[in-house]
């Protein structure tokens, strides 16, 4: 196959290099027989092929790094101080979706992947009175991330104190309550969402 990176390019150098060191440690390691088996050209080519990979792979925009659930709740739980899970059944399911919710709402410290196929949304500061509104704006939020089609997503709620002490309590009782926190009387079902901007 051999290379297909343009030879006049600054990587070309280290290529070089690489290949050259490569070749020799393999010259180094490998038995007379070996040698004789496989010629150097193809040993060249195989390396060659080889690099490459590995320069596309390098190369490749790495996906945004999101804490484990547990370890967000951990750090907030160490600081003592009120805050809000929020658990959105949202269909945000790769962490840069995820990412671009934390950024377009304001107060997220994390947005991560809270399991069952929902996003954990995590907010310092915010008290029992707060989390229904700052959830609500999270839903319409959420909606518009996930392509603003379809319903508002469900939410389920927890506070800590005043719901729970433990990232488990938390997580089970917002998880617990997703669906059953739709605004007054009205059914989540029936819930119209705003038409997506034009």
């Amino acid at each position: 196959m051999g290379s297909t990176l343009p030879r006049d390019d600054a990587l070309a150098g280290r290529r070089e290099a690489v290949l050259r060191r490569w070749l020799g440690i393999e010259i180094a390691r490998a038995t007379v027989e070996d040698l004789a088996a496989v010629p150097m050209s193809e040993r060249l080519v195989r390396l060659e092929d080889m690099y490459d990979a590995a320069v596309e792979v390098l190369a490749a925009p790495a996906s945004p790094k999101e804490p484990a659930l547990r370890d967000a709740l951990d750090a907030l739980l160490a600081r003592q101080e009120p805050f809000a899970v929020v658990v959105l059944d949202a269909g945000l399911r790769t962490p840069a979706a995820r990412a671009e919710l934390a950024h377009s709402a304001d107060g997220v410290w994390a947005a991560v992947d809270g399991g069952e196929g929902r996003t954990a949304v995590l907010l310092p500061g915010i008290g029992p009175a707060a989390a229904p509104i700052v959830a609500d704006r999270l839903r319409v939020q959420a909606w518009t991330c996930a392509g603003a089609d379809g319903l508002l997503p469900a939410t389920g709620t927890a506070v800590y104190p005043d719901d729970g002490v433990t990232a488990s309590d938390l997580l089970s009782l917002a998880h617990e309550r997703v669906g059953s926190e739709a605004a007054g009387d009205m059914d989540a079902a029936t819930v119209t969402p705003i038409h997506r901007a034009l």
